[in-house]
């Protein structure tokens, strides 16, 4: 299964920490640090991964919601 982690261009703590998974994966660079990217920068985050998804045959569309929850 593919993974992905998103890198914030500017990290928190003065990018003394970083994770580090055992299998492969892709990682996709956006704005910000550890919570901006999810705040301030999410709208490119989102797009980001979108990309990332499409690159992957997915075929992500904005404002979809889980029809067996509601959530979107």
């Amino acid at each position: 299964m593919p993974e992905m982690r998103t890198h914030g261009g500017r990290e928190a703590h003065g990018g003394a920490w970083r994770a580090s998974w055992p299998e492969p994966y892709d990682t996709v660079d956006v704005p910000g640090d550890h919570w901006s990217m999810a705040e301030t920068h999410a709208r490119t985050t989102a797009g980001a991964i979108r990309v990332w998804l499409a690159a992957l045959g997915a075929n992500p569309r904005a404002g979809d919601r889980d029809q067996t929850t509601g959530a979107g």
